[in-house]
């Protein structure tokens, strides 16, 4: 759960500066960072496919 927070507000961070501003951070910043957002929505995709409905 904490995890999920801190990405939305990562998101959220560098948003707030302009959508191109994020692009540059993913391209210039490291793969490492693109691979854990991707990461990141995979894991939240699985938790909610295994919640009893």
């Amino acid at each position: 759960m904490v995890n999920s927070e801190i990405g939305r507000g990562l998101y959220k961070a560098y948003r707030i500066d302009g959508q191109r501003v994020g692009l540059q951070w993913v391209y210039s910043g490291s793969t490492v960072g693109l691979q854990w957002l991707y990461n990141e929505q995979k894991t939240n995709d699985e938790r909610r496919n295994n919640e009893p409905k």
